[in-house]
This record gives structure tokens, sequence and C-alpha cells, in this order.
């Protein structure tokens, strides 16, 4: 029963200090560990944010075409 309580409150015992350790995970330990885990969706991710950043520059620049353009007729 011991045991079991160990495992699942992740309870160290260091023979050589004569002390229990607690693991406590903290929260970019835990989201190293998901990038690790899941490539895939990180390297997607990273796509979308790119390519949706440079979708964001190019309308802009669209923009600014028709911007001059229409200026350009105006005058």
């Amino acid at each position: 029963m011991n045991y079991t309580k160990d495992v699942f409150f992740k309870i160290n015992y260091n023979t050589s200090q004569d002390l229990i350790k607690v693991e406590h995970n903290s929260w970019t330990s835990k989201i190293l560990r998901k990038i690790k885990q899941n490539k895939i969706l990180v390297l997607t991710t990273i796509a979308v944010a790119i390519f949706s950043t440079i979708n964001v520059i190019m309308i802009c620049s669209f923009i600014k075409v028709l911007q001059d353009i229409y200026f350009m007729v105006i005058s």
C-alpha cells in the first residue's frame, strides 16, 4: 500500500541523505514535455503562425498599393 502511494504521489526516498523528496513539476517542464511528445502538432502550430503573419503583411501591402493607385487616379 505504501509503495502505491509513493508511486501515485511521486515520492522518492534518498537513503544516502535520509530524506524524502516529493517531485514537483513546474508548468514549464510540463509544456516542454508536451512539446517533445507532440512534435507534429507543434510544427503545424508554428507553420500556421508564420503563414498567418505573412498573410497579414501581404494584405497590408496590397491595401497600400490600392491606396496609392486611388490617389494617383484622383490627382
